[in-house]
């Protein structure tokens, strides 16, 4: 899997190893800008019956640090077996002789459990490596004594080591006798479904005495439960104290800590702490995290974590990392699925106060915006991108995820100064084999601010309010845009409030009333952060023109019954209409197109009325609110079948202005629908 974080394509060159150090310099890949691919081994010449059908694998690219991200899956479907390793990065090699490891062995089963390490020198010189498991009797520690020849891997066996026994839990020590030559990868699994890898790490790394899960598994889909692990070993020549917390988060009850037992190991010393909770909590937690703190150096105790079903089949890793060790806050994951594949991206916070990040998902030809959101001290939150895709919810600009999309790439960030304070990683499940794998890569700093602006109506009318929001986009340290997520803005303001003031605030929007006819603009005012300078305020704002707005106040018949005659005769009615004008700053006029029509309301139907022609109106007023009459006269005509009385209804509209030198008032049109109510005179009765 080779994932491209950059916003453009990079072309990889792939060569293969074979366990005597032969080469196989494979054709080149090109990744897509911000995607990844999967590309089988098969198509890089890894076939059966060659030299290349087992060893070790070398990329070549050029890029930033960490652009890309690269992992090898090895998937057996037929046994529900599925392991990966995650390829190092050369340029921040392991620059140690001594690398740690810490395993356990599934328990029951009715199939052997197999244990290999692959050891590979991954230069061009001989070098000498040791291949040990752990334990109390560091006296008598013979272990697997190894000339690797250049670029030669080789795969033991660790049932098999000569003078060694190996216990169902322990820690392995590899050495070598030339710093940074040699990666190491654990594989432990069996014909029942059980898959988990062991993952060898420089000792000197850590910088803390802390170490962080998350992502704990606590069930599956259908309910069935899982039981976590955690395996603790001490590589150091001091008893070790080791104090274990696990954060839950809940939807109604919100965080919750439940305190792990605690354990003293002596040097060389394992003890495997399992996690038990009521079965009523457990249904009930949305995620969880772990936090273990130990009372030696740093890196002498390293822990590994798996949640398990009792069936072995079901088998998620859960890795324990120093939050001070990983180069930034952020990360570019590739997230899939299918029809039994889902992807779920963890997050946990590694402080005792509460941050925030944002994120966003892209995927084949669009990009959605999960937003800037907050994570609670301690606290694991988990996006479940399935139940993401299918709910269907618009993002802050509008955009879904399609039904139809089926991968793409998870990008998220702390949203603060706070480079190493949140931990990540995307894990994959597939409930139908019963498999799962997990990606941790991050990127070589957190993302920087790249522009902000604020959206809303840039024309009001006085006395209308209108609501403008403000948003922010950031940008990756490879180039790539985040997509548009509202900002959460300290301050909204408005330069001129004789013209408009802000009214109402809130999070990312404000509320703002027009006043007087004239030029202002809104301001807003937050806080942004880069990964090169830190935070700092950034100020957007919004030009905003407030214009007069007229309204239809009301409209009256006089007198309200007329008789209809033959033509060329009187009894005719005015149909008065009265309007309003707000927001006027001086004398001026102001030309109103209006339009009013007649219309039956009941009574015997073809009733001719004459239709009145479109008036002007002028408002000159220097007033703040300002009132004026227009009228409309006309007369009745009788059809010869009508007898009796008819009731006569006016639709009376405002046509849209053409020089926009003011606004009309909705509603428009004014419109009657509903017999007249005592002392209303907008109906008028015509008599025969």
């Amino acid at each position: 899997m080779l994932n491209n974080k950059a916003p453009r394509p990079l072309t990889v060159h792939p060569t293969l190893l074979a366990p005597d150090g032969q080469r196989r310099d494979a054709p080149p890949v090109i990744v897509p800008a911000q995607a990844f691919r999967i590309v089988p081994l098969a198509e890089l010449g890894a076939l059966v019956g060659t030299p290349f059908q087992e060893g070790s694998i070398q990329l070549v690219f050029q890029g930033q640090n960490l652009v890309l991200g690269a992992q090898l899956e090895m998937l057996d479907a037929a046994r529900s077996v599925l392991l990966t390793e995650r390829l190092s990065d050369a340029r921040v090699a392991l620059d140690t002789p001594r690398l740690e490891g810490v395993y356990r062995l599934p328990t029951g089963g009715r199939s052997t459990t197999h244990f290999q390490v692959a050891v590979a020198n991954l230069t061009d010189r001989a070098v000498n490596v040791t291949v040990a498991l752990d334990g109390r009797d560091r006296a008598n520690l013979p272990g697997a004594k190894l000339a690797l020849g250049p670029r030669e891997a080789r795969v033991l066996d660790m049932r098999a080591i000569e003078g060694e026994k190996l216990t169902p839990e322990g820690g392995v020590i590899i050495t070598s006798d030339a710093r940074g030559a040699v990666r190491a990868n654990g594989l432990i699994w069996n014909a029942d479904g059980y898959a988990n890898t062991v993952l060898f790490t420089n000792p000197f790394t850590p910088r803390t005495t802390q170490l962080h899960a998350n992502g704990i598994r606590l069930q599956l889909a259908n309910g069935q439960p899982l039981t976590p692990y955690f395996t603790l070993h001490n590589f150091g020549d001091e008893p070790s104290r080791v104090m274990g917390k696990l954060f839950l988060t809940l939807p109604l009850d919100g965080a919750q800590t439940e305190a792990l037992p605690t354990v003293t190991l002596p040097p060389g010393a394992t003890a495997t702490v399992p996690v038990g909770l009521p079965p009523g909590l457990r249904g009930r937690v949305v995620s969880a995290g772990a936090e273990f703190e130990y009372s030696t150096m740093p890196g002498t105790v390293a822990i590994a974590g798996t949640s398990e079903s009792a069936d072995g089949n079901h088998v998620f890793r859960v890795p324990l990392l120093d939050a001070e060790t990983i180069p930034s806050a952020t990360g570019s994951y590739p997230w899939r699925v299918t029809a039994t594949e889902n992807t779920t991206v963890y997050l946990k916070n590694a402080t005792d106060r509460a941050l925030s990040y944002h994120a966003s998902l892209n995927f084949p030809g669009g990009q959605y915006a999960l937003g800037r959101r907050m994570i609670g001290a301690h606290q694991t939150v988990a996006i479940d991108v399935r139940a993401l895709r299918d709910a269907q919810t618009p993002d802050a600009t509008g955009n879904v995820i399609p039904r139809e999309a089926t991968s793409g790439q998870f990008l998220w960030s702390v949203h603060g100064v706070e480079l190493k304070s949140i931990v990540g990683r995307a894990e994959y499940a597939d409930d139908a084999l019963g498999v799962s794998s997990h990606y941790a890569c991050y990127n070589c700093c957190g993302d920087s601010f790249g522009t902000g602006w604020i959206t809303g109506f840039g024309i009001l009318g006085a006395g209308l309010t209108g609501w403008y929001l403000a948003y922010e986009r950031y940008v990756t340290c490879y180039g790539a845009w985040q997509r548009p997520q509202l900002a959460w803005v300290d301050n909204w303001w408005s330069s001129t409030n004789d013209v408009g003031a802000v009214t109402t605030t809130t999070q990312s929007g404000a509320e703002a009333l027009g006043l007087l006819a004239g030029a202002t603009d809104i301001f807003a005012e937050w806080s942004v952060y880069s990964c090169d300078t830190g935070a700092s305020l950034f100020q957007a704002s919004r030009p905003v023109f407030v214009k007069p707005t007229v309204r239809i106040q009301s409209f009256r018949f006089d007198p309200l019954t007329i008789t209809a005659v033959i033509a060329g005769g009187g009894n005719s009615s005015r149909l008065k209409v009265f309007l309003t004008a707000q927001g006027l700053r001086q004398n001026h006029q102001l030309t109103v197109p209006l339009n009013a029509d007649l219309f039956e309301q009941s009574g015997p139907a073809n009733i001719q009325i004459v239709n009145p022609n479109e008036e002007a109106v002028f408002l000159g007023r220097g007033n703040n609110i300002t009132s004026t009459e227009v009228s409309f006269d006309f007369t009745a005509l009788p059809d010869e079948r009508q007898t009796g009385q008819v009731t006569v209804g006016a639709e009376v509209r405002m046509a849209d202005p053409q020089n926009e030198e003011y606004i009309i008032r909705q509603p428009n049109p004014r419109f009657s629908a509903r017999p007249p109510a005592q002392n209303q005179q907008e109906w008028l009765t015509v008599n025969k």
